[in-house]
């Protein structure tokens, strides 16, 4: 499925992240899988020895991926992974930098160990259905519950319309214009969403 097309209407939706990458767009959730699993362990370190505390130091590096995801949303990408690391590393060392002036050197002693790549990996989908809900929560009743059907629960296009009572068609003109609020909202949020079909 491509990026504001909706799926066939027999086609059966993959509930995983698939309503983040509906507004996101499904390749800039993929970059952004890829980016934290490559590189959230050593932005770990990096942020640890800054903030001399791992807590804090998840905290900056969720921080430094989230602008990440902004980067990522509004079209940038990075020819070599030189260049992509040294973005992860430039962001999470800010992040841990404004922790660390934020804290004026208190230790809290919350020392812990850091979580494992499949961690990372859950984290970087859960940031970005997140801030999908997020979007979502501020669309209209009418459109929250057709994208709600379509990508939430995993209803097909003729199961959706079936329920509301609606022909086919409309139920998928209701998802499309429910996807458009959504790329508006997130646009009025800071997230420019680059060339989205409409």
């Amino acid at each position: 499925m491509s990026r504001g097309a909706l799926p066939d209407s027999d086609e059966t939706v993959p509930i995983v992240n698939d309503l983040a990458a509906a507004i996101i767009g499904a390749p800039e959730v993929a970059v952004f899988e890829s980016l934290y699993a490559a590189h959230a362990g050593e932005a770990r370190r990096l942020a640890a020895a800054i903030l001399g505390d791992s807590e804090l130091a998840a905290d900056a590096v969720h921080a430094g991926f989230l602008e990440m995801l902004r980067y990522i949303v509004s079209g940038k990408r990075w020819h070599d992974a030189d260049a992509a690391r040294s973005v992860v590393m430039r962001n999470v060392r800010w992040a841990a930098l404004k922790s660390h002036r934020s804290r004026k050197g208190v230790s809290l002693g919350l020392d812990r160990p850091t979580a494992d790549a499949s961690s990372d990996v859950q984290w970087a989908q859960a940031e970005a259905r997140e801030l999908a809900e997020q979007i979502v929560a501020r669309l209209s009743p009418l459109h929250r519950v057709a994208i709600r059907m379509r990508y939430v629960d995993g209803l097909s296009n003729v199961e959706s319309a079936r329920l509301l009572e609606i022909h086919v068609d409309a139920f998928e003109s209701r998802v499309r214009q429910a996807l458009r609020a959504a790329r508006r909202v997130a646009r009025a949020n800071g997230l420019d969403l680059g060339t989205a079909a409409p």
